[in-house]
């Protein structure tokens, strides 16, 4: 979601600064992206990272949230199923 959010500021101010910018944006998994830019395939990548890392420039910071089928019967005292999008 950081895209949605943080690129057409970004955006923005890169065309203040070079009017003629020719912009291509691609989404994927923030690995993907950081193996694309290591190799030089791209010039920059908005991603998320792990809270204590030191890669990179810091953005925004947002916090996660649980969602739940309403089919789902959720009881306090049971652990809260994780699904991670890598």
């Amino acid at each position: 979601m950081q895209g949605r959010t943080v690129l057409p500021k970004i955006v923005a101010l890169l065309h203040q600064y070079i009017a003629h910018l020719d912009l291509q944006i691609s989404c994927a998994p923030t690995n993907q992206l950081k193996a694309q830019l290591d190799q030089g395939l791209l010039d920059m990548v908005i991603a998320t990272r792990s809270p204590n890392s030191k890669e990179g420039y810091f953005l925004q910071s947002s916090k996660g949230v649980w969602v739940k089928s309403p089919e789902f019967n959720y009881h306090a005292d049971m652990p809260l199923p994780c699904e991670s999008w890598v």
